[in-house]
């Protein structure tokens, strides 16, 4: 897990490794293939949560009030807001991921940066 540390891997992808091998290691242990589960003892790096920016009510009602004679962007910010739909995710939105008919939209794809900001 140290190496993991020392890769300089998030805390949530080194807790992720750590619950894939949890699991293996207590499936061979159970199997009668490892004799003894080989990381007990160790700790885990504390995850660290981002915290998460809303919009307040208010802020929602004054962006929908300066949008109110612009329907195209009024749309998409009630799509936006409604769905809970991360920046990432909106930028690569399709038209075929939306079925205005029966009111869904489908995320399927979003947008990362690498290490050096690029999209």
């Amino acid at each position: 897990m140290y190496g993991l540390v020392k890769l300089k891997l998030a805390p949530n992808t080194i807790d992720g490794a750590v619950r894939v091998l949890n699991g293996a290691y207590t499936d061979a242990v159970r199997l009668g293939v490892a004799a003894a589960y080989p990381v007990t003892g160790t700790r885990r790096p504390s995850l660290r949560q981002k915290p998460v920016a809303a919009w307040s009510a208010d802020e929602v009602k004054r962006v929908f009030e300066a949008l109110k004679d612009d329907p195209m962007w009024n749309a998409v910010y009630w799509v936006v807001l409604a769905t809970g739909m991360r920046p990432g995710e909106f930028h690569v939105l399709r038209w075929g991921d939306i079925e205005l008919e029966k009111y869904i939209v489908t995320i399927r794809r979003s947008m990362t940066k690498d290490a050096d900001g690029h999209r």
